[in-house]
């Protein structure tokens, strides 16, 4: 019965990235978060009311020809 031996492989240490500055921890993050989720469901929300009520506010005022100027003001402050 012959015997193999395996090359020996030397472990190589992976850099770790430098630490920026200092990290929520409890509290603070969960301020954080509560804020983020906060914003996103009153966007939703807005963006669901906007969506629904325009075609009935442009229709009111006989401005279907009109109708992308009055959706393109509200995509852009989205995006701002």
């Amino acid at each position: 019965m012959a015997t193999t031996t395996q090359p020996h492989v030397s472990a190589v240490e992976i850099p770790q990235p430098p630490t920026t500055g200092p990290k929520l921890k409890g509290f603070a993050l969960a301020r954080v978060l509560s804020a983020l989720v906060l914003t996103l469901l009153l966007e939703a929300r807005d963006q669901t009311i906007v969506g629904t009520a325009l075609p009935h506010i442009v229709a009111s005022l006989q401005g279907y020809d009109r109708y992308t100027w009055a959706v393109r003001p509200t995509r852009w402050d989205r995006a701002a």
